[in-house]
Parts: C-alpha cells; structure tokens; sequence
C-alpha cells in the first residue's frame, strides 16, 4: 500500500505528488528520525522553497511590465493569489525562534517578569500553530451535549462550566488566554 501525499498550496491539476509507502512510528521526541522519513520531508521542503523562488520571480515581473511598483492593495492581492509557497517560507524563521525561544527558556527557572512573559508568549504561540481550527468545540455544542444528559438546571450549569474551563484552559481561550500587555510578543 502506498500513500499519496499533495502540496495543498498548488493548484490540483500541478504541484507536487509524492507516493511512498508508509512510514514506521512516529519518532518519539527526543529520538532521531527516520533517514526515510527525513529525505521524504526534505523533497516537500525543496518543493516549498522552489516554489516560493518562482513566486517571487513572479512578484518581480509584475512590477517590472507596471513600470512600478505595486501598491499595498494590489501586492496584498498577489500575494493571497499567487505566493502561497512564499507565505510559508516567511513564517518559517520566526516560528523557528519561537521554537528555539521556549526550549531554552524551559530550561531555566527565573524570578523576572519579561523572561516569564516571553517563555509563555512562545508556547501560546507553538500552540496557537498547533491547534486545528475546525477542532474548536463551540460553547453551544458543548450546551446541546451537556442537555443530553438528562442532568437538573444546576447540575446542567455545574457541568457546562466545568467543561467550557477545561476547553478554554486546553486552548487558551477566555480566562486563560494571554493577556494584552502582559506578555510581549516574540519576533524573530
């Protein structure tokens, strides 16, 4: 069996379409990889880079037979149609800072507000990343679920709350999501 893997960022009908067979486990954290698993991710990363020169070579040439350059709301509008690869690429470096920014500073215990600040603004970002916005369970379905249960108004409103806390904690959402102002921002 062999399964097919597809750059979504490329039209269907062009791209990149690798078959490979499948691989062993997921490496557990810490452990190498795969030298398998490891050119397999180099061919989709090569793509990604190729790609993104020739949307960048793109760019340059539309701005050339202008005689100009771009606007903000024309250069906005290619950027969304035609440079999908180069959006990746840009948000490579400082997701990688961001990466290197909280395993270093996870290593340390530290009594200063803006170095607490920047180690939890980094793993809200990781995570922001990480999480799959069609995952997010809505306070309304969490409702409905909760009203199946067959529970009294209060034990109903007990048991939403508790939920609703645990999704919020989960995704730092509500109470638990950073606060302006208090947790400076990570650049790369």
């Amino acid at each position: 069996m062999k399964y097919l893997t597809r750059c979504i960022l490329c039209p269907e009908d062009r791209g990149l379409q690798l078959s490979a067979d499948p691989f062993d486990d997921i490496p557990l954290i810490g452990e190498a990889p795969p030298e398998r698993l490891l050119r397999f991710m180099m061919k989709l990363e090569e793509h990604i880079q190729k790609e993104g020169q020739r949307e960048g070579k793109t760019f340059e040439k539309q701005q050339k037979s202008n005689g100009h350059s771009l606007n903000l709301t024309d250069t906005a509008k290619l950027m969304m149609e035609q440079a999908r690869h180069m959006g990746v690429l840009a948000s490579i470096a400082p997701l990688m800072n961001t990466a290197r920014m909280h395993v270093v500073a996870s290593a340390f215990q530290t009594q200063d507000p803006v170095l607490l600040g920047l180690k939890e603004r980094a793993r809200y970002q990781l995570h922001a990343v990480s999480r799959h916005p069609e995952r997010q369970i809505p306070d309304n379905l969490i409702q409905h679920k909760v009203s199946l249960l067959g529970l009294n108004p209060e034990q109903e409103r007990a048991v939403f709350d508790l939920l609703q806390d645990m999704r919020d904690l989960l995704t730092d959402q509500g109470r638990y999501a950073p606060q302006s102002g208090m947790v400076p921002q990570v650049t790369a």
